[in-house]
């Protein structure tokens, strides 16, 4: 379940010092990539199915975030991994 979610966290303080914070998280399902939103703001959590531009990024996000720790955590290069598959 660990590869098929992703977080995202950001907090903000607003011009009063007012903290407003968001948390993303992507679960990757067979037919897609399901947002789950929560604002600090708002009191309701909104679940949608990403597409374009905000997709093409998480897939990009994901793809570079995955080689890295491969890298630098297991010593592993990625793109020698994907020429001898």
């Amino acid at each position: 379940m660990a590869a098929n979610s992703w977080f995202f966290y950001q907090q903000k303080i607003d011009s009063t010092g007012t903290p407003h914070s968001v948390t993303l998280h992507y679960e990757v399902h067979p037919k897609g990539v399901l947002r789950v939103t929560n604002r600090s703001d708002r009191s309701n959590i909104s679940y949608e199915f990403i597409s374009g531009q905000e997709l093409d990024n998480f897939m990009i996000a994901t793809r570079m975030y995955h080689d890295r720790v491969m890298r630098q955590v297991y010593g592993r290069n990625i793109s020698l991994d994907k020429k001898t598959a």
